[in-house]
This record gives structure tokens, sequence and C-alpha cells, in this order.
């Protein structure tokens, strides 16, 4: 189904690097506060709870809202633009205060999904939703046992004693260049003429 609708390939790769670059939250945050902050639990699950507040806001205030007055095409970039800030904040905070306001630019990384859904959704039919959203199940999936090796992996290598420049917010900068990517093809997809389907490329019952 991928190959047989036009552009939603560059939809799929573009949500698949949005959710690997968010397996870095639960795979490292909780050790990186840890080791740069020295951040406990309680401090650790209140930020936590901050970013999940965040998200419960955007998403259930805002969204709808944002994506009625902009579009969709507008709210996903504003979302991954917001999420690449998020993330590069969070990889370089030089203390713990700076760590928390990340939380604050990251929250609009919120319009991504749905503004990202309801551009897939026209690009297959009716009958097909379903396939879809197996799709960025299995997506989400597939990151969710990439990620946790990916940026674990990147995190012990750059707090190692060999590497040449300590760097633990490697991770978080790596989740930036991943959403980086998911921006320009973000761009490229979603150029004028390639929103929403022409008649020919609909799906036919």
């Amino acid at each position: 189904m991928i190959r047989a609708r036009r552009g939603l390939a560059g939809f799929v790769t573009v949500n698949f690097l949005n959710f690997l670059a968010f397996q870095v939250l639960p795979s490292v945050y909780v050790l990186y506060a840890a080791y740069k902050y020295g951040w406990g639990y309680a401090l650790v699950g209140t930020a936590l709870a901050l970013v999940g507040a965040c998200n419960i806001i955007v998403q259930g205030l805002l969204v709808r809202r944002v994506v009625a007055r902009f579009g969709e095409r507008l709210a996903l970039l504003i979302g991954t633009v917001s999420g690449t800030i998020g993330f590069v904040i969070w990889g370089l905070a030089p203390n713990g205060l700076i760590f928390m306001i990340a939380i604050i630019f990251y929250a609009p990384i919120g319009f991504v999904q749905p503004a990202l859904q309801g551009l897939m959704t026209r690009r297959v039919g009716p009958a097909e939703q379903g396939q879809l959203q197996g799709i960025n199940g299995s997506l989400l999936g597939l990151t969710g046992v990439i990620g946790p090796t990916l940026f674990t992996l990147t995190y012990a290598f750059f707090i190692g004693s060999q590497v040449p420049l300590s760097l633990p917010g490697a991770p978080f900068l790596l989740s930036a260049v991943l959403m980086i990517g998911s921006l320009i093809l973000t761009l490229k997809v979603t150029r004028d003429g390639k929103l929403i389907p022409t008649e020919q490329e609909l799906p036919r019952p």
C-alpha cells in the first residue's frame, strides 16, 4: 500500500524519524538527568510529569485551533521545529533549570502526530484506514526496539573514558538531527501540489 499511494512513503518516513527521535526520552532521560544534574527520582518524576502535562495541554487545547487556523502542514512544521529546539536545549543545558525550561520549547511537538495523521489519512481510501494505522503502529514498535539500543549506546560512548569530548547530551543531539531530517523531508513531501491527492491518485473503492 505504501508503494501504491503516491507520497505516502514520504509521510511514513517522516513518522518513522519522529517516532525514533522520541525514543530518547524513555531510553536515557533518567540516566542523563541523574548523571549530569544529580537529580533523584522526585525531580526526574516531576520533569516527566511536566512533559506529559504540557503534551496534554497542547493536544487537548491547541491542536484543533492551530490546525483549523493554519492548516496541518504548518502545524506539522511548528511541531517539528519545536521538538528540534527542545532536543538541542536538553542536549546542551548547563544546569537543571535550563533543562526544565526546555520542556516548554518541546511541548508543541504535540502538533506533529495529529497533523501527520491527517495528512496521511488523505493519501488512502476509507477501507485502508485500518491498514494505515497498522503501519503506524508497526513503526512505533520498530522504533521501540531500535531506539533504546541506539540512544543508550550513544550515551555510553560519550560518557566513556576514551572519548575525546565528554558529551552526555549526545543522545538528545542525535534526536535533534533526526528531527532536522524529518523537517527537511516534511518540506519536500508537503510542498505545493503534493498535499492533496489528485482525482487520479485517490484510491478506488
